[in-house]
């Protein structure tokens, strides 16, 4: 379904580790939803930096407090993010662009500083490729694998 990519960071779950099997909802916590464990429409693939202690893993924000979670899933990502590149300081960065965006982006930490490092120089290819693709027939045949859904940060693929 996220063909090996995690759910979340669109990273390649190789590139981190295994892969968690990720619950939307939470099984534990205050918040916890221990009769959707084996749900199928519950369960995502997500790396362990994600859904890993220091980001997700058994917290999930209420609507008073931005939330739900974006839900790849179920919710369309870029209508709740914008994926930016600078073309100044080299970042590509995801920023929300709706509460529960805003509320995803922080809580997953989508920009943490190893994130955005390895998404910005993937990016920065692409910038190029994307302009190499105009005058280029292999360039751009490059440029559209990059925009399939099974390539690593297609969003950002898409965008150029």
């Amino acid at each position: 379904m996220f063909c090996g990519k995690c759910a979340y960071c669109e990273s390649k779950i190789i590139h981190v580790d295994y892969g968690h099997i990720e619950h939307f909802l939470p099984k534990r916590g205050p918040k916890g939803r221990p009769d959707l464990v084996f749900e199928w429409t519950n369960l995502l693939l997500a790396c362990g930096m994600c859904n890993g202690v220091e980001y997700k893993s058994d917290r999930f924000p209420t609507d008073d407090e931005g939330g739900p979670l974006v839900n790849p899933c179920e919710d369309d990502p870029e209508y709740h993010f914008e994926f930016h590149f600078d073309p100044v300081t080299r970042l590509a960065s995801v920023y929300g662009s709706t509460p529960r965006g805003v509320a995803t982006e922080k809580l997953l930490g989508l920009n943490r500083y190893e994130l955005r490092d390895y998404r910005s120089k993937q990016i920065r290819r692409l910038v190029v490729l994307a302009q190499c693709a105009t005058s280029n027939t292999k360039a751009a045949e490059l440029l559209r694998e990059a925009k399939q859904s099974d390539a690593e940060y297609a969003a950002f693929a898409r965008k150029l």
